[in-house]
C-alpha cells in the first residue's frame, strides 16, 4: 500500500451496498480530505469521525447521504492536520484536512 499521503480519489473502493444503505450520522461529517499540494491540494474524499475513529468516504452525488465509495479500515485523528477551509455560511463551516507526512 502507498503512503497515507500519496492518496488520491482513486483509491477509494466500491462500498457494498445490502439492502440498506450505510450513512453516517449528520453530526460525523467533519470536512474534506486533501492531497499535499499547492492551494490545499485536490479533493479526495469527505472525512467522518465516529467513536474516536476517522472514516475516509465519498457519498452518492445527489443523494440523502448513503455511502458510494470508501478507504478500506479506519484511521486515528492524529494522522490527520487541518490545511484550510471555507464559510458556508454565517454558522457553517467546511474544514480541509490532510493526511501528515509523518503519519
Amino acid at each position: 500500500m502507498k503512503p497515507l499521503h500519496e492518496l488520491t480519489a482513486a483509491d477509494l473502493e466500491d462500498f457494498p451496498c445490502g439492502t440498506h444503505p450505510y450513512r453516517f450520522p449528520r453530526n460525523a461529517y467533519k470536512g474534506e480530505l486533501r492531497t499535499h499540494g499547492p492551494h490545499g491540494g485536490n479533493r479526495i474524499a469527505n472525512i467522518y469521525c465516529l467513536n474516536h475513529e476517522v472514516f475516509i468516504a465519498e457519498p452518492k452525488e445527489y443523494g440523502t447521504g448513503e455511502i458510494k465509495k470508501m478507504l478500506p479500515g479506519s484511521f486515528h485523528p492524529k494522522q490527520f492536520e487541518r490545511c484550510g477551509g471555507y464559510n458556508v455560511s454565517a454558522t457553517r463551516r467546511v474544514d480541509f484536512w490532510r493526511f501528515k507526512l509523518d503519519a
